[in-house]
């Protein structure tokens, strides 16, 4: 049995995957896809915790622009 682990990318990086995905809930899926974890900065976790919040209380930044 193996342990799948994944490295989040910079803030930057993942900034241009959030807009390239057709929603932030095919984003957030397409980080955690096929991982056991987790691993990155905290500007990068905070990131990726920011647009779970906005998904769960249904903030939508794009829709605000």
């Amino acid at each position: 049995m193996s342990f799948n682990r994944r490295i989040l990318p910079e803030v930057e990086k993942l900034v241009k995957l959030r807009e390239k995905a057709q929603n932030d809930e095919e984003f957030i899926k397409s980080l955690y896809r096929g991982a056991d974890a987790l691993q990155g900065s905290t500007e990068s976790f905070n990131y990726v915790a920011q647009v779970k919040y906005e998904i769960e209380n249904k903030i939508n930044k794009r829709d605000e622009n």
